[in-house]
């Protein structure tokens, strides 16, 4: 065999060396065009990136697809080519020869700055170069990722060459220098692979600099900020570096500013949370997720614009439960927007997302989603309004693979940031009929899969056993010939399954779904016997007259071998209606215990009510559960709508002020001059008029539906709030609107019966209500709510009978006091709290004319308190006060219960504070002008306390024991006392005695004295 030439083998050790240091990541050396061949047929050594340390994304063949790259993830490394052909002898001429350099645009950088590379790619061999294709990457995230980019035409002819000018942020800021590599190929083979790949090394000098600026609500998404439109406050930036760990937070203040400075210069990644808006990506700036810490200082501008996603709502419902293949779907997505007071637009909303998996299941945007389709305007959804979008599709040809049909899609308006932000998510499913199947699952213990574990596989909406298998001898369990879909899998023998909602197998006539592990571990096999609530909800017609009552039946069974306890219903789209009875579902009201459910067994329960919210169509939504979460039941959550059919009718009446307060209109009661005016309807429609001079109105040939009516008043007089007023279809009879006038006949008070309770304890609460008035005060209740956070005290649920918000009322006689004791459980938001309140409006339904307050402390949670002491001076920017002790006291008993110090800028961080509301002592010669000093929540830190001193009379510290006064003298102390001196005086056997007594008397007093400090310690 023929030695190969020098030249030969260093193409072939050329070509060994790219495609190890392709696949390994390691170190290549150089083959630019100064590059000459040593002694040994290898190009001399230079620098290469470090090969990256992070992981490479999941690559599981089956299930879920992961989502694409973000444009803000490290580069990959550049992959290894396949082998291209390889000149023998004198063909080498007959190739072409490719070569390529690279080139920074600067000597060195600082870590903000942009990168430009310049591949320069020259074809130096005597063919022309076909099928080009190259990577690039390092230390740079470079635009495009990491495949070059030669255009359609990816020829290079010979002797000709390509420039390619790549940019990008360094993603690895805190190096001593940064690399670039890249490597070109041709499907025609080269000449000399030695030169396919070359590097570029430049120095990073180290920086540090901030990101600062502007956080403004972009109400009206039109880009720019409007003059109503104020920055938002309380916002909180979190800047990230990932490869250092380095993280760093700021929060906006009144007016949206924030500032960030002292980090190393370079691009974080970066995290708002804006309350209900979303942060987009800054004017100006490369791309979302990624913001540059700059020495150079420059402020931006970052646009919020409102969440459709808490503003608005987005449903989806396919018109039937299940399908044959082939058959077609129809998918209703009915839009609403939620803002009245505060008014949203939404435009052009579209579905910027929809989900793919690998089972293909999912129905495709396409033609036939109408103006939600890929050439389709979106939907508007002006304030207050609804929109109904429904599309026909046949069921996807794969569905019966893998037994479902599915839609799920995020819905966002046009010109929010990219990747959905600031969109609504919904999704909806339904069953195929599936072609015959397999699954695989594993059950593991501890990690380890558990061998000859026996299951029952079930149906997941029957409960009806399908099959039984048992695990192999790596845990694994097959299911085999099962039509395709999802099963439910009950584990038998020793073993106990540890999932809430319990385990599942999917099955596919296709492939082996995605296998999961599900983790079960030795116990008693009946606790494997657990309840399975599936639920169905209906209206009893699909579609109603804007003005018709609505009938709702939701059908629970369970499915499972146990008994189902404290059973309750959350609903979520139950606010499009009003419903005739409260608890609109009786025992599964979600305030009361719920009901127990036997297995096998099946609850109906009916309700009407009437539309309330009826924007594009009304919705009931919801889920069934156990009221202590022990399980979470897949099946029990429902989902329907129905139709709104807009009709028109009159509203038509006469307003009077009741004078002699007789409950009729009298001669001469009639207001006249009264705007009245009238908002809702289908579609919504606000009216306005004056009430004539006989206090008429007229509203005719308005849209029907629920109204929320207002009379502006003459001081003093009252017209009784209804949350809803119909208008019906035709001609209706005129309305007696009564006025009275505003008393404060009623007083109230309220007192929990404990000072502290546990989440889930039942508290009672006695109201004390007091009528000063000469007639009786019939219809009294409740309305507690406070502004609806999560530690209040709703006046709803069994508890509260005839008293309760929506209820007949109690009667509270002239010149009495009664008393209503009502029973409630104490909410989880308490234990967040630290204490749960009630605040009410009291009253004769619907007027409510008195208030009542008190709290209890739930205790048990901690957080942390953070914030700013600072001067109350007129400096634009205020000092700080350093080293100084600050004391949180309870606000009932002044009890000091947590302290801090100050730093040397007048910032504090006090942790494991309880949970609760607090006083603040500032220690020393200051005196409190403003305290912006929120409440503490258990698992969170609060950064937002600002406290403002002046100079001022010296506060103690609440901390210092107080000194005990010396006791006043006795006369046991006397007694002592002269004992003492008797017995410095006298000798022999009187002195003896008298020395005896002393020591007597003195014991006494010694031991009284301790006792009595010991009950003033304990007193403290």
């Amino acid at each position: 065999m023929a030695r190969p030439t020098t030249r030969a083998a260093g193409v072939r050790l050329g070509v060994l060396a790219l495609t190890v240091a392709l696949c390994t990541g390691l170190p290549l050396a150089s083959a630019t065009a100064d590059d000459e061949p040593t002694a040994t047929g290898t190009p001399a050594p230079s620098t290469q990136p470090a090969p990256s340390t992070e992981p490479p994304p999941s690559t599981e063949p089956v299930g879920p697809t992961a989502p694409p790259p973000t444009p803000d993830s490290p580069p990959p490394s550049p992959p290894s080519p396949p082998a291209a052909p390889q000149p023998v002898g004198s063909a080498a001429d007959a190739l072409p020869d490719l070569k390529i350099t690279a080139e920074f645009d600067r000597t060195g950088y600082i870590g903000s700055d942009q990168v430009t590379v310049t591949l320069t790619i020259t074809n130096t061999g005597q063919a022309d170069a076909t099928g080009v294709t190259g990577w690039a990457g390092g230390d740079v995230n470079l635009d495009g990722g990491a495949s070059l980019d030669f255009g359609p035409d990816a020829t290079i002819r010979a002797g000709a060459n390509r420039v390619l000018v790549l940019s990008g942020y360094i993603w690895k800021f805190t190096a001593p220098s940064i690399s670039v590599g890249a490597n070109v190929y041709s499907a025609a083979g080269d000449a000399n692979p030695d030169d396919n790949w070359t590097s570029v090394t430049t120095p990073l000098t180290a920086a540090t600099g901030g990101y600062a600026g502007l956080i403004y609500a972009d109400r009206d998404n039109d880009g720019a900020q409007d003059p109503d439109e104020s920055g938002l406050p309380n916002s909180v930036i979190t800047l990230s570096d990932y490869t250092s760990g380095a993280e760093a937070q700021a929060t906006t203040d009144d007016e949206g500013r924030f500032s960030i400075t002292g980090l190393p210069a370079g691009w974080y990644y970066v995290n708002y949370q804006a309350g209900n808006f979303v942060v987009g990506v800054p004017e100006g700036g490369p791309m979302p997720g990624r913001v540059a810490v700059s020495p150079r200082g420059a402020e931006v501008r970052l646009r919020a614009v409102p969440s459709l996603q808490y503003f608005g709502r987005v449903d989806m419902f396919f018109d039937r439960p299940s399908y044959q293949p082939g058959e077609t779907a129809r998918l209703t997505i009915v839009f609403k927007n939620q803002t009245f007071l505060s008014p949203i637009d939404f435009k052009g909303i579209k579905p910027t997302y929809c989900a793919r998996f690998a089972d293909s299941a999912n129905l495709t945007i396409g033609p036939e989603w109408g103006p939600l389709g890929p050439d389709g305007p979106g939907v508007d959804l002006p304030a207050g309004q609804g929109a109904v979008v429904t599309i026909t599709a046949p069921v996807p040809a794969d569905a019966p693979d893998f037994g479902v049909v599915r839609a799920e899609c995020t819905f966002t308006p046009a010109g929010y940031p990219g990747h959905g932000d600031g969109g609504a998510w919904a999704a909806t499913s339904a069953r195929v009929h599936g072609n015959p199947g397999s699954g695989r699952i594993r059950l593991v213990d501890a990690g380890r899969g558990v061998a000859d574990v026996p299951t029952v596989i079930t149906d997941r909406r029957t409960g009806a056993e399908v099959a039984r298998a048992s695990t192999d001898a790596d845990g694994y369990l097959a299911v085999h010939g099962l039509p395709a879909g999802v099963y439910d899998v009950r584990v038998e023998g020793s073993w106990v399954d540890r999932s809430l909602a319990g385990i599942r197998i999917p099955v596919s006539a296709t492939q082996i779904p995605w296998e999961q592990s599900w983790e079960i571990e030795p116990g008693d096999p009946d606790a494997n016997r657990r309840p399975n609530v599936v639920a169905s909800v209906e209206f009893d017609k699909q579609s109603y007259e804007s003005d018709e009552k609505v009938r709702i039946r939701l059908t629970v069974t369970n499915i499972g071998l146990a008994a189902a306890e404290g059973v309750v219903f959350e609903g979520f789209g139950a606010e499009d209606l009003g419903f005739a009875s409260y608890p609109p579902l009786g025992e599964l009201d979600s305030y009361g215990p719920g009901i127990r459910l036997e297995p096998g067994a099946t609850r109906v329960f009916e309700v009407e009510g009437s539309i309330r919210d009826p924007r594009g169509a009304i919705v009931f939504t919801g889920s069934l559960g156990p009221k202590d979460r022990a399980y979470y039941w897949d099946g029990a959550r429902v989902g329907t709508f129905a139709a709104v059919v807009a009709t028109r009718g009159d509203y038509t009446g006469v307003l009077y002020g009741d004078q002699n307060d007789n409950g009729v209109m009298d001669p001469g009661e009639a207001l006249q001059g009264v705007p009245v005016e009238l908002t809702g309807g289908i579609p919504r429609t606000e009216v306005r008029q004056v009430t004539d001079a006989e206090g008429g109105f007229a509203f005719r040939d308005i849209p029907t539906g629920p109204y929320l009516r207002i009379f502006v008043l003459p001081d003093g007089w009252f017209v009784p709030f209804e949350p809803s007023t119909a208008v019906r279809s035709g001609a209706s009879a005129p309305v007696e609107v009564r006025a009275i006038r505003l008393t404060e006949d009623l007083l109230a008070a309220v007192a929990f019966d404990k000072d502290s309770y546990a989440v889930g304890e039942i508290a009672h609460l006695t109201f004390t209500l007091t009528n000063r008035s000469a007639k009786d005060m019939t219809a009294v209740t409740a309305l507690c709510s406070g502004p609806g956070d999560a530690h209040e005290i709703h006046s709803g649920g069994p508890g509260w009978g005839d008293f309760a918000d929506g209820g007949a009322g109690v009667t509270v006689p002239a010149h009495t006091t009664t008393t209503v004791v009502v029973w409630t459980e104490i909410p989880e938001g308490g234990f967040t709290y630290g204490y749960v309140r009630a605040s009410c409006v009291i009253g004769p339904s619907p007027i409510q004319l008195a208030h009542a307050y008190d709290e209890a402390k739930v205790p048990g949670g901690t957080g942390s308190a953070g914030g700013i002491l600072m001067l109350d001076n007129a400096e634009p920017e205020p000092e700080g006060v350093p080293d100084t002790k600050i004391v949180f006291t309870d606000p009932v008993s002044g009890a000091p219960v947590a302290r801090g110090t100050t730093d040397a800028t007048g910032h504090f961080l006090i942790d494991d504070v309880p949970a609760g509301r607090y006083d603040v002592v500032v220690v020393g010669p200051w005196k409190i002008t403003s305290c912006s000093c929120p409440g503490v929540l258990d698992g969170l830190t609060e950064p937002r306390y600002e406290i403002r001193v002046v100079p001022g009379p010296v506060q103690p510290d609440p901390d210092a024991q107080p000194e005990e006064p010396e006791p006043e003298p006795t006369p046991q102390d006397e007694a002592v006392a002269s004992a003492v001196r008797l017995a410095s005086t006298g000798v022999g056997v009187a002195g003896l005695l008298a020395g005896g007594v002393l020591l007597v008397l003195v014991g006494l007093v010694l031991l009284r004295r301790s006792a009595r400090r010991s009950r003033g310690t304990a007193a403290r």
